[in-house]
């Protein structure tokens, strides 16, 4: 049982004086009915103000683990063998404010906060870079029981690899390789892009273009994966000229902009444009409707990633959503069943997508 605060720990004092509580309990044998030391005498032997020690009392009792009797004290409520009040690291690239405020990362977060909360499990949210995730787990080793990984780039694989040899507890979210041992909880990017590609084709574009993003992420080529494969498998070709792959990730430059308009422009007109992320859609239309260009009626536009804000664009926009609030649930079932022993980590498990029709797609212009 650890004796004192970790006062060099990034987890909160309250958190680790939790912990002590729940080693105290389990150490000593202490069943329903039992009393704990004095707040006083527990503050002092783990080395917290007893405003600290209070916190991680009153969160038991709301928990119904501890009971408190006035001028008496405080007692073990109940023992429940099935819990198991461990701690989730979830390692995410930018401050915990910047993920949470993010769209795509503040759903994972949400799920992953609402499973954790079920679960009784403790989030601790620990700010990148990805690029490293092992050396992250190294530095929190003791402190967090098992990992959650977002949206990790390629560059983050060989980390990832050697967290996998070192059988530390870890689920990719967000990101999946499917010729790689790691596990993940990922959507279903490939078929989320066939179903852009089916929608666009049963609307009667032949000539179409593709916006993506950078390929070292493999959810942008998942999705080129799968746009392409059900063009190839309806006869439309994509020629380079049509597919721009934007150099600044999921945000696109005013000269790739530029190309998007020419491909509109420029015989054989570009009648619809897929692009692979919400940002980049926005982006586009605009660039489409400064130069003169109606959506949909001369260009249809899909973006993956759909956003509260979808329904209030000009025009509404057709997209595909993600389940980021499952993904993050299910990555925390997952962890939580490995670490108790339960079910080995073990493949991709794909959520699937969902095609939201909107006003920003339609046939395309008679000639």
């Amino acid at each position: 049982m650890k004796n004192s605060v970790d006062k060099s720990s990034p987890l909160p004092r309250y958190i680790q004086a939790r912990r002590y509580l729940e080693d105290l309990i389990r150490e000593r044998g202490l069943g329903p009915g039992d009393q704990l030391p004095p707040e006083r005498d527990l503050s002092s032997s783990f080395e917290v103000s007893q405003m600290t020690m209070n916190r991680a009392i009153q969160e038991m009792v709301r928990e119904g683990l501890l009971y408190r009797e006035v001028g008496r004290g405080t007692y073990v409520a109940r023992q429940d063998s099935t819990a198991h009040f461990g701690i989730l690291g979830m390692v995410a690239l930018g401050t915990p404010s910047e993920v949470k405020s993010d769209p795509y990362g503040g759903e994972i977060l949400r799920g992953v906060r609402h499973a954790a909360l079920d679960t009784n499990w403790d989030l601790l949210l620990i700010q990148g870079p990805l690029f490293h995730p092992d050396e992250i787990a190294a530095r929190l080793r003791g402190r967090a029981d098992g990992f959650l990984i977002m949206s990790a780039p390629d560059a983050a694989l060989p980390g990832l690899r050697q967290l996998r040899s070192a059988g530390v507890p870890f689920l990719s979210v967000g990101s999946s390789w499917p010729d790689e041992d790691i596990p993940a909880v990922d959507s279903d990017n490939t078929m989320g892009a066939r179903l852009v590609a089916e929608h666009l084709v049963s609307l009667g574009h032949r000539s179409i273009g593709l916006v993506a993003a950078l390929p070292f992420m493999s959810n942008s080529r998942d999705r080129v994966k799968g746009f392409t494969a059900a063009l190839n498998e309806n006869g439309i070709p994509l020629p380079d000229e049509r597919f721009i792959m934007c150099s600044q990730g999921y945000d696109v430059t005013p000269e790739e902009c530029e190309r998007a308009v020419k491909m509109a422009k420029t015989n054989p007109k570009v009648t619809a444009i897929f692009a692979g992320g919400y940002m980049l859609a926005t982006r586009i239309i605009e660039a489409l409707q400064t130069a003169g260009l109606r959506v949909p009626e001369d260009v249809s536009v899909v973006a993956f990633d759909d956003k509260l804000s979808a329904a209030f664009l000009t025009p509404p926009l057709t997209t595909v959503a993600q389940p980021l609030e499952a993904m993050g649930k299910r990555a925390v079932v997952r962890l939580e069943a490995a670490i108790r022993g339960e079910k080995p980590l073990d493949g991709i498990e794909l959520l699937p997508t969902q095609f939201v029709k909107r006003q920003s797609t339609a046939p395309p212009p008679a000639h």
